[in-house]
């Protein structure tokens, strides 16, 4: 009974170690402000975009925000998970808050999962960069981000 113990925690401690932090980068939106799909990062299971978008709610202020989609480049169920950085007016605002701004998204084989402008759109797949009406445009902008931390794992 020990020795099954013994193998069932070597094993699950295997697959936790597997899983490494892949390398993002920190997109400067001043220079990067894109209203066509930018590839974000890409390797063999997945490919992250992004793009800005002006938001135009039948309610409330227009405003802008970076819309994300996620692509399973694999027949595997993945999860991904991240913790985004965002920077307005230059100061990262999120850095300093790794539990309150930890993302989880789970893309079943071959899916793709993307952000828009609509209000039910989850929080992993947009960003809210500015107000653009002109009574309420006098906020912080996000001039920054990053998804930190990405590890990738396939869902058994």
């Amino acid at each position: 009974m020990k020795s099954l113990l013994f193998i069932l925690i070597l094993l699950s401690t295997s697959r936790l170690s597997a899983q490494s932090q892949l390398p993002t980068d920190t997109i400067n939106l001043i220079d990067n402000h894109s209203t066509t799909w930018r590839t974000y990062f890409e390797n063999d299971q997945i490919r992250i975009e992004f793009i800005s978008s002006n938001c135009d709610p039948s309610m409330g202020y227009d405003f802008e925000q970076v819309n994300f989609k996620f692509i399973n480049k694999t027949s595997t169920k993945l999860d991904l998970n991240w913790h985004i950085h965002l920077y307005y007016d230059k100061k990262c605002l999120t850095c300093n808050h790794p539990m309150e701004y930890s993302r989880t998204i789970r893309l079943i084989g071959n899916e793709t999962l993307e952000g828009d402008c609509r209000r039910e759109t989850p929080d992993e797949l947009k960003l809210f960069s500015k107000f653009n009406d002109a009574n309420y445009s006098k906020g912080a902008i996000l001039t920054s981000f990053q998804l930190a931390f990405l590890t990738i794992s396939a869902v058994d």
